[in-house]
């Protein structure tokens, strides 16, 4: 608009008002509304920035006077986030490039930037500007001359309509980013389902292996207790033979019934093994050596050891707060595993135990080098029934029952293994904070010097003639139930009671609350004999002191020993 830039504008140019708006607003040409939309002038002429400035007063005006300026102030504004509504750029600059290349870099910059072009009449039809600059609903071609009026409404608006873009813009900006945020909430609850779901499919299998151990543990206890039944008359009755074989010199008889005892004996061990499953610790514990209980482990297997490079690095180690004879079965469990490991390679078999200590806590590690374990069987070892020897070789419950009895203690137990390279298994115990009790001497059972009047309560009659023999040299008074003995009761005293405590109508634990409340003192008296220790004997259990259970099978010794407690207790209860 260089030429005749004075003609830019037609003869309506005078005209103030012209038709109303969409809002029924007269407009006025001079004044116009006030706005703070930002227009960008791209012309060479002075002047016609000027007429601009009079057609467009409610608009922020930047003059740029070529096309590289203009390129430049766009930029500039982008950067700023105060981008231009509108662009009024003239066809035929100078200097520089010209109107159309000038659309077309300020449009790459500002994609939502309307531009109307004006163009001499005279110079092209619109067709051809468009034809040049391609396709585009951004760029309005205005022939000059032109009605100010016309291009008041023309620039009102496209600036109107870029600002609906740029608004629209932040909108979908906004919506991409909440949408985003969304996306992210959602993907976080769905990790967080899946965690859950994940955390409760284990809690699931958890509560169903322990749905499972439950059932097993009731199982095993019940079997126990009718194996330990008549393993009670076993072991009593092969006793008593024993006894009378030393004292006839039947040296033949005597050989075969101590093979029976010995054979009694394993059994027991078996159905200890299983119980452990479906009883509780047996106490607190106690101080226990740990050397002490790993030799008698040792001796236990004795020939199944005898070919085997045992290596023992004890270091001085505290007490530890365990049970014996818990601790040896731990012990003989990891061994044997040991000795089966390392009698299928070809290397000199070895077994490493030591002994080492550590603040609180002592460590047994038992080495082997023998076949080692496969690295997918490792997660498994301790669960019940899992095992790698084949069929008949193993029960899958050594290390099972070896890890409740360990964190029974307090401890813990862990397997490390390669495969081909052998298996350390570590044992660590709590310190304990007593001191071992003095180790007893076992000695040859000799008839006690004091007989005692004795009362025998079972409902089994062969396990209650049984135990009797066991307790001939005393004067023993037998009862096959728990209400036949409080009849005898009520018209006789006895030094000490033995009651089972699995019983019909009345069960052992029912005769001593019952005792307790109509004799204190006759209640006091009891030592309960049991074949598995219940679900309903464990409260009972841990609120009697140990001396008074005794655990089926006994020897005789054992119920000697049982009862001469009981009655030593009675005696410094009552100052005697």
């Amino acid at each position: 608009m260089r030429r005749g830039a004075r003609a830019a504008f037609a003869a309506p140019a005078l005209r103030m008002y012209g038709p109303r708006d969409a809002a029924g607003q007269l407009w006025n040409i001079q004044r116009g509304p006030v706005t703070t939309e930002r227009i960008l002038i791209v012309d060479d002429s002075a002047e016609i920035h000027a007429d601009l400035a009079r057609v467009l007063p409610g608009y922020a005006l930047q003059r740029a006077d070529h096309g590289v300026q203009a390129v430049e102030l766009v930029r500039a504004a982008c950067e700023r986030g105060d981008a231009f509504s509108l662009a009024v750029v003239d066809a035929r600059l100078a200097p520089g490039i010209a109107g159309g290349e000038t659309i077309r870099r300020i449009q790459e910059l500002d994609s939502a930037l309307h531009v109307v072009l004006c163009v001499a009449r005279s110079d092209a039809a619109p067709g051809d500007i468009t034809e040049q600059l391609g396709v585009t609903g951004r760029v309005l071609v205005l022939g000059i001359p032109f009605d100010p009026l016309e291009l008041r409404r023309l620039v009102d608006a496209l600036g109107h309509t870029s600002q609906l873009i740029r608004a629209q813009a932040l909108q979908v900006a906004a919506l991409d980013r909440a949408l985003g945020d969304r996306t992210r909430e959602l993907q976080r609850a769905t990790a967080a389902l899946h965690e859950e779901r994940e955390q409760r499919v284990a809690t699931e299998r958890v509560l169903a292996r322990a749905q499972r151990m439950q059932l097993l543990g009731q199982l095993t206890a019940g079997i126990a207790h009718e194996i330990n039944n008549p393993l009670q008359t076993l072991v009593g009755t092969l006793e008593m033979l024993s006894d009378d074989a030393d004292h006839r010199g039947l040296d033949d008889l005597l050989i075969r019934i101590r093979a029976a005892i010995s054979s009694a004996s394993r059994i027991t061990r078996i159905v200890r093994d299983v119980r452990s499953f479906s009883s509780p610790q047996d106490g607190p514990g106690e101080a226990v050596v740990v050397s002490q209980v790993l030799e008698a482990a040792i001796t236990l297997l004795g020939t199944k050891l005898s070919r085997i490079e045992l290596v023992r690095q004890f270091d001085d180690a505290p007490p530890v707060l365990a049970l014996g004879r818990r601790l040896e079965q731990v012990f003989l469990n990891v061994l044997l595993n040991a000795a089966a490991a390392v009698a299928s390679t070809e290397r000199t078999p070895q077994i490493t135990i030591r002994i080492s200590a550590e603040l609180e806590t002592v460590t047994v590690e038992i080495a082997d080098n023998g076949e080692g374990i496969r690295e997918e069987h490792l997660p498994h070892l301790f669960e019940p029934f899992f095992t790698t020897r084949g069929v008949g070789q193993g029960s899958g419950l050594g290390l099972a029952v070896s890890k409740g009895i360990v964190e029974g203690f307090g401890g813990s137990i862990e397997v490390e293994s390669r495969h081909d390279e052998g298996t350390v298994v570590r044992v660590c115990l709590p310190v304990s904070p007593y001191e071992p009790a003095a180790t007893p001497v076992d000695e040859p059972m000799t008839d006690p010097t004091t007989a005692l009047d004795i009362l025998v309560i079972d409902d089994e009659p062969l396990l209650l003639r049984t135990v009797g023999n066991m307790l001939r040299n005393h004067r023993v008074t037998l009862c096959a139930s728990a209400r036949e003995a409080i009849a005898i009761l009520a018209s006789k005293q006895f030094d000490v009671i033995v009651s089972d405590v699995m019983m019909p109508e009345m069960t052992g634990l029912q005769l001593l609350e019952h005792l307790r409340q109509v004799s204190a003192e006759t209640a006091d008296k009891i030592v309960l004999m049991t074949g598995a220790i219940l679900r309903v004997e464990a409260s009972s259990r841990r609120a009697l002191p140990p001396e008074r259970w005794i655990e089926k099978p006994f020897s005789r010794r054992q119920l000697e020993e049982a009862l001469e407690r009981r009655v030593a207790a009675i005696k410094k209860s009552l100052g005697g």
